[in-house]
């Protein structure tokens, strides 16, 4: 309950976050915004895929008994990830007017801002994993909400006092994941201080059998869910891919909703999948969790249909004309996705591997119908709310057929 309800708080901020974004920034600047946030979660989710990891093999040391080998598990994969990001940063700077090409800007150092955010972004996950793994909720919920208070205030501050724009957003949140990693960072190292060092070296890494299917989800998702905003900045015209940016900051609100229940999951699954007389209670955790989601999820989108005219023009004023068409789809777009996304934390916590690898195809399939058709914009909520029901029919199809191929 605890995790719910800081995921609903910090949701809402972020929800706030952009709402402030959309009105104090002009038009072509908020369409790049929006884009560049949503290509900094598509970009770090590959190093954002270790908080599966991580969190698993840190719950089942903690389960062990084995906690002494986690300062050094720790160590381990900042100095990694710190590496990950410089060679991230050299192709950055190799290909350069190709990224400006797609975001459709000419401004470097928002990029390398954007970059920046990428980067310690992938720092305070590992965090987070950690947190997570040792079922240090208080701390997971403060943090979340933590990024997010510092991320208005210093961006909003930028942009109105020292007329950034953009670069104010983006030097905004550079400034709250770099304030959050170190106060992340800070706190695991006083509880690792009192560790007692492990009688036997253990390996970090993961091999490509374990994180492969992991990156293929958790990519994947990150596609269906955040690619669409820039591919409408990149497709659409200024003013049409600033009402669609708009009304992604509302609709994307109901993908916040399962948020603590897939951050309590995740570990209970990963223990119980150690145990054979426990992963029955598995199964009655993921359908509890699924149809928590359609309820809240479905009333959410409802809501959107219902008032989605009175929302945008409260929320925007008459800025976004063409915002409230598209909310109304966004809405139920996002309640099969919401689905999926907690589907994904369950099979990745049970290491069942057939859907990790669907999510990277139903991504891949996403990218190239909407490069391939231009659709409009109801065309492409459409196109992710399909692909977003095949995904939930067949991983519910696997985890009966895993199940049942188990207890036979």
């Amino acid at each position: 309950m605890q995790l719910t309800v800081a995921a609903i708080i910090a949701g809402a901020l972020g929800y706030v976050f952009q709402i402030l974004m959309g009105r104090l920034l002009p038009d072509e600047e908020f369409a790049v915004f929006s884009a560049l946030n949503a290509l900094s979660m598509v970009f770090g989710s590959p190093l954002a895929a270790l908080v599966m990891l991580i969190a698993r093999r840190v719950a089942s040391l903690q389960a062990a008994g084995e906690e002494g080998a986690l300062p050094a598990m720790y160590g381990f994969w900042q100095t990694r990830v710190v590496a990950v990001c410089l060679v991230l940063a050299g192709l950055l700077a190799w290909g350069m007017p190709v990224v400006q090409g797609f975001v459709k800007t000419t401004d470097v150092i928002a990029l390398w801002l954007f970059f920046g955010i990428v980067a310690l972004n992938a720092l305070v996950v590992v965090n987070l994993a950690f947190f997570q793994g040792l079922h240090r909720f208080g701390w997971l919920s403060g943090l979340a909400i933590l990024i997010v208070i510092v991320k208005i205030a210093s961006s909003v501050s930028l942009i109105v006092v020292a007329d950034w724009g953009v670069r104010g957003a983006l030097a905004g949140m550079l400034i709250a994941a770099g304030l959050t990693w170190a106060f992340g960072r800070g706190i695991l190292r006083r509880d690792f201080a009192n560790a007692e060092p492990p009688t036997e070296n253990r390996a970090h890494g993961f091999p490509w059998a374990e994180a492969g299917p992991v990156l293929s989800a958790t990519v994947g998702f990150a596609v269906l869910s955040q690619l669409d905003v820039p591919l409408a900045n990149r497709f659409f015209e200024p003013s049409v891919a600033s009402a669609y940016a708009a009304a992604a900051v509302l609709g994307k609100a109901v993908l916040y909703i399962p948020g603590g229940l897939v951050m309590a999951l995740f570990p209970m699954v990963a223990a119980n999948e150690t145990n054979e007389q426990q992963r029955s209670f598995s199964g009655v955790l993921l359908r509890q969790s699924l149809l928590v989601t359609l309820i809240l999820c479905g009333a959410a989108a409802f809501v959107y249909s219902l008032a989605a005219e009175p929302l945008i023009h409260a929320v925007y004023g008459l800025r976004y004309p063409q915002a409230a068409g598209i909310l109304r789809l966004y809405g139920w777009a996002m309640v099969p996705l919401s689905m999926a996304l907690v589907l994904k934390h369950f099979f990745i916590a049970s290491s069942t591997v057939g859907y990790s690898w669907l999510v990277g195809i139903a991504a891949l399939l996403l990218v190239l119908l909407v490069v391939t058709r231009h659709p409009l914009p109801g065309e492409i909520l459409r196109i992710v709310a399909l692909i977003s029901c095949v995904l939930c029919g067949a991983a519910l199809w696997i985890h009966t057929y895993s199940r049942c191929a188990a207890s036979s």
